[in-house]
């Protein structure tokens, strides 16, 4: 699981995927809005926002 949110592309690359690029959590505009709501899930995210290709 952390290999999802540590900024590693090799997960998703092992499943296809290229031009894998991982979204900071920080670029979010609810957790811009309010930033101490979000603080726990910034220390020990539980997911990924990633966008990327799958390789055909």
């Amino acid at each position: 699981m952390e290999l999802t949110y540590s900024g590693s592309t090799e997960i998703y690359e092992r499943h296809g995927l290229v031009d894998v690029q991982i979204e900071p959590y920080e670029n979010a505009p609810i957790v811009k809005e309010n930033p101490e709501l979000w603080e726990s899930f910034l220390q020990q995210p539980g997911a990924a926002l990633v966008k990327a290709t799958k390789k055909l």
